[in-house]
Order: C-alpha cells, then sequence, then structure tokens
C-alpha cells in the first residue's frame, strides 16, 4: 500500500506536476465562480428585500415632497403627482417593443400643481400607425390629472452619453433625458420622469408595464453548478491517476 501510494505521489508532483496544477487551477476557478454566484443571491436577496420594503410604503407625493426628497429614495416606491399636461411638447420615444410589437411611447411634461416644476410622465405605449404627432392629439387629457407610477427606467441614456433633445419635426427621441428635454421648455424639468401605471381611464396609450422579479434569480443553480464541475474535476482526476498509477506498477 506504502509503495503504491509513494508511486501515486510520484506521478503527481514529478510526473504530471503541470498536469495537476492545470487541474488546481481549473477547480480553484470554478470554486471562486461558485462562491461569486453565492454572493450574487445575498446581493439579489438584499435588493427584494428593499424593493419589499419599497413598495410597502404609502405613495409619496411629489408635489410636496420635492426638491427636499432624495431622488435615489424613490425607486421602486409608488410616487404620486398632480397637475396638467403640456401637450405642446410632448414627444415620442421610438422603437419600443409590446408583446413583439414596435411602436412609441408618448411622454408628455407635465406642470406640476402648486409648483414651476414639471415631470415627464410615460404614459404608455402606442402602436407604430399613431408615430404621426397629428394623431396624438386623440389622447389628450384636458385639465386637472393625478398620476400614480413609480421612477422611470426604461429608456435613460448611457451614463456619460450626452444625448440630443427630441426631434423639432419628428418630435422624436431615442432616451429619456430631462436634461436634453429642458433646452425645449420655459419651465424647470425633475432630473427624473415618471411611468404613468394606475389611476388611467384611457385603453390607450396602454399603461407602462412594471413587474418586479422578486425571486432569487438563478444563482443558487450556478453555484451548485460550479461546485460540481470542481468535484468532478477532483474526483476524475484522482481516479485517473489512480488507474494510471496502478497500470505502471
Amino acid at each position: 500500500m506504502g509503495q503504491h501510494l509513494d508511486r501515486l505521489m510520484r506521478l503527481l508532483l514529478l510526473r504530471w506536476w503541470w498536469r495537476t496544477l492545470l487541474i488546481f487551477i481549473a477547480i480553484g476557478v470554478m470554486v471562486r465562480l461558485g462562491v461569486w454566484q453565492l454572493d450574487r443571491l445575498e446581493q439579489r436577496r438584499a435588493l427584494n428585500a428593499t424593493i419589499r420594503e419599497q413598495l410597502s410604503l404609502p405613495p409619496v407625493s411629489i408635489n410636496d415632497a420635492w426638491p427636499d426628497v432624495d431622488v435615489q429614495a424613490l425607486r421602486y416606491r409608488r410616487i404620486v403627482a398632480r397637475g396638467e399636461f403640456d401637450f405642446e411638447h410632448q414627444f415620442a420615444l421610438t422603437n419600443q417593443r409590446r408583446e413583439g410589437d414596435i411602436g412609441i411611447h408618448l411622454i408628455t411634461p407635465l406642470r406640476l400643481e402648486g409648483r414651476e416644476e414639471a415631470i415627464l410622465v410615460d404614459r404608455g405605449w402606442l402602436p407604430q400607425t399613431f408615430s404621426d404627432p397629428a394623431l396624438w392629439s386623440q389622447f389628450d387629457i384636458p385639465g386637472p390629472v393625478t398620476v400614480i407610477g413609480y421612477m422611470g427606467l426604461r429608456g435613460l441614456p448611457p451614463r456619460g452619453r450626452s444625448v440630443s433633445p427630441p426631434d423639432a419635426e419628428t418630435r422624436t427621441a431615442y432616451y429619456i433625458d430631462p436634461e436634453a428635454v429642458q433646452t425645449q421648455v420655459a419651465y424647470p424639468l425633475l432630473p427624473f420622469y415618471l411611468e404613468w401605471t394606475e389611476g388611467r381611464d384611457q385603453e390607450l396609450p396602454y399603461p407602462p408595464s412594471r413587474e418586479f422579479d422578486l425571486s432569487d434569480g438563478p444563482h443558487l443553480g450556478y453555484a451548485i453548478q460550479w461546485f460540481a464541475f470542481a468535484l468532478i474535476f477532483a474526483l476524475g482526476y484522482g481516479y485517473w491517476v489512480y488507474r494510471a498509477a496502478r497500470g505502471s506498477t
């Protein structure tokens, strides 16, 4: 038994040292990837807990809270805005999909009641057949309106990238950037926009969808896979070396 074990160690450390090194490196990488997935799992669970807490809070009135509120504190929280729409400066966010169809999202400034500021509101999706600005007036909502929804996350410009304001002729844009739109309106715009998801009477535009995935995601399964791969490599290489050692004695 001792002679056989000595033969095995000589194969591992002398004759096949480079194979052994590569196997150990591969196993180490797999274990590290498994640990990374477990870290991702904890991060996701922490984010889910934050989202659940935000969703459980009552809606915040942006008319009353601004500017004494942290924008980041509004993520995943219901927001209420009261005011009147400025249809003269509304524009369309192009190339937007809904159930496989291409269309636009209608973006309209809402002049906040009792304030000089306005906030851009994503009023929802329209089929591409409504891309002509001349057709948008049929969706106008005159007079005071109460908008309930969430801080928008769709269509934001890439970080650090300068964005042009909506095209003056077609009234379309590829991103929703309040800073870019600010050059086209005379009143100050809030630095974020609102997706109108609740309290709507119109069928069109279709309201923006906002569904929160509060599951653990695939991270635990990925971690188990990486740990299993590491174990298979270790056992497989050990068995292969053991058979080779027995065959050479």
